[in-house]
């Protein structure tokens, strides 16, 4: 193999047993071709490439205090320079520019290379098959950041930005502007900026001009632009949208009311904010016919009426599968609130997924409650409604609850409730639930404030699900020592359901 073939410790990827596929490229002329293209085919740096030049043209600067290493030219390149170059950057499908951790060897490249290459190869990128890009401001740098130019081509699928000063922020524009001139077939566009340019919102046909977008994300401290919702809305294939603030607004709303913005392809949306009301203010303003899944965000959810509310207006009742409300403070010890406003969700009649995880302001949950749930979504597969309870506070939902559940929602997998089992009343010589049992639960999550008696819950609940093996409560703590026989228990339960389910054979 000429000894050109090395074995490379390129980035994490899939594709992790590099030595096999260097043993086959340097053995095997069937695999020599294939095994280069994997091994190449993700870099994490331009170091392996620079040192496709000869030796004597380049050099590895050492970090000071445990900075990276970084990469320079010693002498001007030549033509012949690069034939090696070129044999091994056209397998490169993914460069991935990531911030820099200790222990990993990453090594930066300096101004003066890009420079030097840009100065050489004016007219060609100069990765020709560069599927991937991700172009990180922290390990890149001020004066290099620019120098993405040199990697946008004809056949990027996927482009990743992360900027950290507002001349930063003006690169990425142009070079969306540049690569939609180039090539307007990208698939997904990931951003994190420090504001969002004008420019990409006023300059007609740079963001709408990407009509094979799948997938647009954009996160910014600062609100984003009301106009950047009309340009995706016009993307026909964008199913994908996650859009982050870590402001007090999401988006910069007109002045004068205007009609909600249709998102015709739109199945899956992420949106995250500081207040729950900036997550509403957002869903109010735009509108979902096709709406698969939809995930919230919010440091402060002390409310979540008007978000609920804004759900039930503005997204599909018939396409909605999936809803994740989640706060990032954790419950505290006010009051609990109304679980009304729950019935918001009940027109939503394909839920399979529900998540209200951390309310900063618990949810006054009840056997009721769960009740119009169970009927309201037959289809539910899971339901987790951790965090809903205030600290040392009793939950109402008892095991009649998980009766309900287990007869309305035969698709049940996962389960993950506030419940007390102190006061549930246990009739003699009668199995709960009527005969349903749900076979698929294996294991239920429990934020739980009582057990009761450890013997009759586990019958109870071995009764409704006698696949069950494990009960992971949480509680503040270390768990009552009622749980602690609980979860002892259960194991024989199980079997004992397992043994009256198995047909007697003919002696």
């Amino acid at each position: 193999m000429q000894g050109q073939v090395v074995h490379l410790q390129c980035g994490p990827c899939v594709r992790r047993d590099y030595e096999t596929l260097a043993t086959l490229a340097r053995t095997s002329r069937v695999f020599h071709e294939p095994a280069l293209d994997i091994l190449w085919s993700y870099q994490a740096d331009l170091s392996n490439l620079v040192k496709c030049f000869p030796s004597d043209s380049w050099i590895e600067i050492p970090g000071v205090d445990g900075a990276p290493t970084s990469l320079t030219f010693m002498r001007p390149l030549l033509p012949i320079d690069f034939t090696r170059f070129d044999q091994y950057a056209f397998r490169v499908r993914e460069l991935c520019f990531k911030p820099f951790r200790k222990g990993v060897p990453v090594m930066y490249p300096s101004v003066e290379l890009l420079r030097s290459l840009i100065l050489y190869l004016p007219s060609r990128p100069l990765l020709p098959n560069l599927r991937a890009i991700v172009w990180d401001h922290g390990p890149i740098g001020n004066g290099a950041f620019p120098f993405c130019q040199l990697f946008l081509g004809a056949n990027i699928k996927i482009m990743s930005w992360r900027s950290t000063n507002p001349a930063s922020d003006l690169v990425v524009a142009y070079a969306l502007l540049q690569q939609q001139q180039l090539s307007p077939c990208a698939h997904r566009i990931s951003m994190e900026l420090l504001s969002f340019p004008d420019i990409l919102v006023k300059a007609p046909g740079v963001l709408n001009g990407f009509k094979e977008l799948r997938s647009f994300s954009c996160i910014s401290p600062a609100p984003l632009p009301y106009e950047l919702f009309g340009h995706l809305a016009q993307l026909p294939r964008l199913y994908r949208l996650l859009l982050s603030s870590r402001g007090d607004d999401l988006v910069i709303l007109p002045k004068d009311p205007a009609p909600p913005i249709a998102f015709p392809a739109l199945m899956h949306l992420s949106v995250s904010a500081v207040s729950i009301k900036a997550c509403a203010a957002l869903l109010t303003a735009t509108t979902f016919p096709s709406i698969t899944n939809l995930r919230v965000t919010a440091y402060h959810t002390n409310t979540i009426s008007p978000l609920l509310e804004a759900i039930q207006k503005q997204c599909s009742h018939v396409t909605l599968e999936s809803l994740t409300i989640s706060g990032l403070k954790p419950p505290g010890t006010a009051a609990p609130a109304s679980t009304a406003p729950l019935a918001c969700l009940h027109a939503f009649c394909s839920l399979r997924e529900l998540t209200l995880d951390t309310l900063e302001r618990p949810l006054a949950l009840d056997d009721d409650a769960l009740r119009g749930m169970a009927l309201a979504w037959p289809q539910l597969g899971s339901l987790n409604l951790i965090g809903t309870r205030s600290r040392g506070a009793q939950t109402a939902v008892t095991l009649d609850a998980l009766v309900t559940l287990v007869r309305h929602c035969p698709h049940l997998v996962t389960l993950q409730i506030p419940l007390s089992a102190a006061h549930t009343q246990m009739t003699p010589g009668r199995r709960p639930g009527g005969g349903y049992v749900n076979g698929n639960i294996q294991s239920l999550h429990l934020d739980a404030s009582s057990a009761g008696d450890a013997a009759e819950v586990a019958a109870f609940l071995s009764d409704l699900f006698p696949n069950l093996r494990m009960i992971r409560p949480y509680v503040t703590g270390e768990p009552s020592l009622d749980w602690k026989l609980l979860e002892k228990l259960l194991p024989t339960f199980a079997a004992v359901r397992t043994q009256e389910r198995t047909p007697l054979e003919d002696e």
